[in-house]
């Protein structure tokens, strides 16, 4: 393999991820490692470089009322001119949420992505969750909500990782969406409107602009909630199939009822991308 801008050589490689790819911008080459599975990253000698990492989105939430809520997205971490020593390197990449359950985690060189909160069902029942994003709050139609001024919080993200799950207004009758690591979930309203999932962040780490870890859509009746951009799990009514997370992206999934067509939808599974450049 020949060296490119004094960056790699055949000494690097990773398995499990798929061959590399090459892209050229700026006069400057680089290589590009992306994981879609778990697998290992073997440096021979010292280099720098950037990396992604994305966790599995948490699932949507469903039960018998028209409230469920979308997934947040699976945490995201980027950092850039990361030195890293020889060795091996472990790489783990969560998978998604089933429906009303979390993300799994995203691990790479000693940093680790929180999966995603998986979306709240019915508020009296089901209280929302955190994560990596955290997912929406549920529909609130009972009088012990726990709302206090006739708002139910969507659930925390993790710091640096991502943003809150949306709130939902009480009598609302839909769910919020999940949130995404770019934009928080947005509020499931009245008239049995959910609301959309938080939109991703927007990363060319492969040479090519593409959006990661986008909240999933609430659902609602009368109107569901899209997916964020970045992979999340798209509600588009009561008689439609919703979306599941995008593969590979850590985009929550889509909130539904048990009672209707609309099922809730299982998150998307993370990814790790390794980016070699010019020291």
């Amino acid at each position: 393999m020949a060296v490119h801008g004094g960056y790699y050589s055949s000494g690097i490689s990773g398995s499990m991820g798929g061959p590399f790819t090459t892209y050229t911008s700026g006069g400057v080459t680089y290589r590009v490692h992306t994981f879609l599975s778990s697998g290992t990253f073997k440096v021979d000698y010292p280099v720098r470089c950037d990396y992604l990492i994305v966790a599995g989105g948490g699932g949507g939430s469903e039960n018998q009322y028209d409230d469920g809520s979308g997934g947040g997205a699976g945490g995201l971490i980027y950092t850039e001119s990361s030195s890293l020593s020889i060795g091996t390197y472990s790489v783990v990449v969560g998978a998604g949420g089933a429906v009303s359950a979390y993300g799994s985690n995203s691990t790479a060189f000693s940093l680790t992505a929180i999966g995603g909160g998986p979306g709240a069902g019915h508020r009296a029942t089901n209280p929302y969750n955190s994560g990596g994003s955290g997912g929406g709050a549920g529909g609130a139609w009972a009088a012990t909500d726990g709302g206090g001024d006739g708002i139910t919080d969507g659930a925390d993200s993790t710091a640096g990782q991502g943003n809150d799950g949306g709130s939902n207004v009480y009598y609302g009758y839909a769910g919020a969406g999940g949130g995404g690591a770019g934009q928080i979930g947005q509020t499931g309203g009245g008239g049995h409107v959910a609301g959309a999932g938080g939109s991703g962040s927007l990363y060319s780490i492969t040479g090519t602009a593409t959006y990661y870890a986008g909240g999933g859509g609430g659902y609602g009746l009368t109107s569901g909630g899209s997916g964020g951009p970045g992979g999340g799990g798209t509600n588009v009514n009561s008689s439609t199939v919703t979306t599941a997370g995008t593969a590979n992206t850590g985009g929550g999934g889509a909130g539904g009822s048990t009672d209707r067509t609309a099922r809730a939808s299982i998150g998307g599974s993370g990814i790790v991308v390794v980016r070699l450049g010019a020291l």
